[in-house]
């Protein structure tokens, strides 16, 4: 073979065309596998970097479509407190004279809802009111809280001081409340209530404003001081600082129908401390000044009036 290729390459006729050809047909076996293998290993390479793409993609697929369960809320337990407050202050307002009172307390909360016989009976540090009645919360959030509740209002009684003797009794009745909280910053309260008489008992309606500023000496300590405007109207008003012609003719005190008007324009305090988990303590008080028709009522003895109270619960 080796001599027949040297027979032909010394040619001088076929010499050039001769070695292509054979440089062709040796060269093109190599050549072309050459090329083979690097088309199958781009072929290989795009469809293990396809599949891996599309398991990628599938996996990808499969996490976006798994939506996560949303956490459940925690379900609200029963809290409270249990106590007793000592009240000493004015008989009614506008008297000029003075009275003790002891008062036991109940406060009870489910989740949104409460029932509190007084003001000061919480059952957590933070509570920065208490209404008296039952009621829900409407809007719970950090800068706003909306209730409405219920309260049993008692009127007054003319035994109750001497000073009401052959007056006319207030009935008691059932009022409901709406009230609003707003705390735009840390440690300040703005709000407003509206409570009116629901058993059509010429009970009337008492609107309301105030402001409060809260302090935190330190974790087991509140203190609070605020002050509020109240509005009410005719039939309020008439109930509480009026006189009816037949009661004037039994008394002697002269006819008086105040007409709607502001009512009292007050400013409260109030200490409470923590002395454990469980046992707390509390001082509150206030100064009130009886305004417009209020304080021009015959049965108004004395516009400006104060009152203190302590209390101490046991909470659950």
């Amino acid at each position: 073979m080796r001599a027949a290729i040297g027979c032909i390459l010394a040619s001088p006729l076929r010499r050039p065309a001769v070695r292509a050809l054979l440089l062709a047909g040796v060269l093109s076996p190599g050549v072309q596998a050459q090329g083979v293998d690097a088309q199958d290993a781009q072929t290989q390479g795009a469809q293990t970097q396809g599949a891996q793409t599309q398991g990628a993609q599938t996996q990808g697929a499969q996490t976006q479509g798994a939506t996560p369960k949303p956490a459940s809320s925690p379900s609200p337990t029963l809290e409270g407190a249990v106590g007793l407050q000592l009240n000493y202050g004015p008989e009614y307002m506008g008297s000029d004279q003075r009275s003790f009172s002891v008062k036991p307390g109940l406060y009870l909360r489910w989740g949104r809802y409460y029932l509190a016989t007084g003001g000061n009976f919480v059952t957590r540090h933070d509570d920065d009111e208490v209404v008296r009645g039952f009621g829900a919360e409407l809007v719970r959030r950090d800068d706003l809280r909306v209730r409405l509740g219920l309260n049993i209002d008692r009127g007054r009684k003319t035994s109750e001081s001497g000073d009401l003797a052959q007056l006319d009794d207030v009935p008691a009745t059932l009022r409901t409340r709406l009230s609003a909280v707003w705390q735009p910053v840390r440690d300040w309260r703005f709000g407003a209530g509206w409570n009116t008489d629901i058993l059509g008992r010429q009970g009337g309606a008492v609107v309301d404003f105030g402001v409060a500023r809260d302090f935190r000496p330190n974790q087991r300590t509140f203190v609070s001081l605020g002050t509020s405007v109240s509005w009410g109207d005719a039939r309020y008003m008439q109930n509480y600082f009026g006189i009816s012609p037949q009661a004037a003719e039994r008394t002697g005190k002269p006819a008086y129908d105040p007409g709607g008007g502001w009512r009292d324009l007050a400013l409260t305090a109030q200490w409470r401390t923590d002395i454990d988990r469980r046992w707390t303590v509390w001082v509150s008080g206030g100064v009130s000044h009886l305004l417009g028709p209020a304080a021009d009522s015959p049965l108004t003895l004395q516009t400006t009036q104060s009152g203190i109270g302590v209390g101490f619960a046991w909470r659950f």
